[in-house]
């Protein structure tokens, strides 16, 4: 019979020992090697598959390597385009000015102060209800979002199956994404540094609000998302970069545009309440 020790014994005399796999480790630090090989094959693709020098290949990859930077937290530039960019600030800052903020739910979790945003799952449940009934729903939802969340796993487990609305792995995850719960995050000087840097915050506005970090799937890839660039613009330490040139256009189908300088405008659908001014 192969028992759970057995297994674990064969995984690391035959398995660990010679490939790697994912852990948690700090914010910043590669992972995995699925990672280093993309890279591998990046490198190549930017140089034509081409060998160069060595001092003409660093030449060839001084923008890419402006996003690197594992140990080194200042050599990091900016974040990742694809969440800091025209269509992220679009988003946000039509939630400021749907007052957003009055949606977030100052709370704790196992006696750590957090913010529960709602995500888009919930608001297309809430939108449209009475103000009594949203607000029951809101606050259940929270409640039921707060015990599944716990670091505790044995009162994670007790709380998944007291829940009479979660019958399967999916109803957990609809509800795991109910709310962007944001926490301070307790990075190290130089990253938290690095982070403030990125998103344009100077010392002169930190201590308004800490840092914070989200719960959300795209922040733990990024180490930034639209809620956190939310809530720090909410708190009036984010604003608009200057290269961002967020364009209003109304017009059929209701659409909107972002574009940056030098790029083409790009036209999205409008979300919800970004009703922001002409440009």
């Amino acid at each position: 019979m192969v028992t759970q020790p057995r297994m674990a014994k064969y995984f690391l005399e035959h398995a660990f020992v010679f490939r790697w796999t994912r852990v948690q480790v700090g914010a910043g630090c590669g992972s995995d090697n699925n990672g280093l090989e993309g890279t591998n094959r990046t490198q190549k693709d930017a140089v034509h598959w081409v060998r160069h020098a060595l001092g003409q290949f660093g030449e060839k990859m001084r923008t890419w390597l402006g996003h690197k930077g594992r140990d080194d937290y200042g050599f990091n530039e900016k974040f990742n385009p694809a969440v800091w960019c025209n269509a992220t600030f679009v988003l946000v800052v039509g939630w400021i000015e749907q007052k957003f903020g009055e949606s977030v739910l100052e709370t704790t979790l196992d006696g750590t102060p957090v913010l529960l945003l709602p995500r888009e799952r919930l608001s297309s449940r809430i939108n449209g209800l009475p103000n009594k009934a949203r607000a029951k729903l809101y606050s259940q939802t929270a409640a039921r979002f707060l015990a599944v969340m716990g670091d505790d796993a044995s009162k994670v487990l007790t709380a998944v199956h007291a829940d009479p609305l979660i019958a399967n792995l999916h109803d957990l995850l609809d509800l795991s994404e109910a709310f962007a719960m944001l926490t301070v995050a307790l990075y190290n000087s130089k990253l938290e540094a690095t982070l403030w840097r990125m998103m344009g915050v100077d010392s002169t506005l930190q201590h308004l609000q800490p840092l914070m970090k989200c719960s959300c799937g795209k922040y733990m890839h990024y180490l930034v998302c639209e809620h956190v660039i939310f809530w720090h613009m909410h708190c009036g330490q984010v604003t608009t970069p200057s290269t961002f040139k967020l364009v209003h256009h109304v017009n059929k189908g209701q659409k909107f545009g972002t574009a940056a300088a030098g790029y083409p405008l790009n036209m999205r659908k409008i979300p919800k309440g970004a009703a922001l001014s002409s440009a």
